[in-house]
């Protein structure tokens, strides 16, 4: 898997490339969007970890650059600043997944799982599996913590509609089953079985 890093602090950079690389992962590292997108233009990625807060222009502001030369692009935000704002703002625009620093090793590795797990599912085309999937992605959401609790499932399913109409859907292409869970959640269902 082909990862590329954009983060202007070169600590957090070089740490979590140097992690990754121990991880036999081919791993890019770049401080800025324009370096990024560069980047992209000639090698592509896999999956692109992008730092909210930058100096030059914010992580927003690039996932939006990304998109546009990528639709299909896997983007996970990273942020030290995080709030249920920013996480709802990046998904809006396409990111298709968030961390909040400092994260765990075991929180690293299971959002690059999530997405080496949806690319196989949409290969495959396995409806049940892709269920299963989504359940997974909603209990994360549910579980985005502001300071050291959880939003929970209320604050989070509100989010989720605010969010996810059909223009927004299509934008992060959801498949049939992955939409239908998504109106489930709108309609007061639960992320369990």
């Amino acid at each position: 898997m082909k990862i590329l890093l954009i983060d202007d602090r070169k600590e957090d950079r070089e740490s979590l490339a140097e992690l990754l690389g121990a991880y036999d992962y081919a791993v890019a590292a770049v401080s800025t969007g324009a370096e990024g997108l560069e980047y992209l233009k000639k090698h592509g990625a896999d999956v692109v970890f992008l730092d909210i807060v930058m100096r030059k222009k914010n992580g927003i502001e690039i996932l939006k650059d990304i998109k546009a030369l990528s639709p299909e692009q896997d983007v996970i935000l990273i942020t030290a600043y995080a709030t249920l704002e920013s996480a709802v703002e990046g998904i809006r625009e396409g990111a298709y997944d968030f961390l909040k620093k400092p994260f765990t090793n075991d929180e690293l590795f299971a959002a690059l799982g999530r997405v080496r797990q949806r690319r196989q599912l949409l290969e495959t085309g396995n409806e049940a599996r892709i269920a299963d999937f989504s359940r997974e992605i909603i209990k994360s959401l549910c579980n985005f913590r502001i300071g050291s609790k959880p939003v929970g499932q209320k604050i989070a399913r509100k989010a989720l509609i605010e969010f996810l109409n059909e223009d927004i859907r299509g934008k992060h292409l959801l498949t049939h089953r992955e939409k239908e869970i998504v109106e489930e959640i709108e309609n007061g269902l639960s992320d369990k079985k």
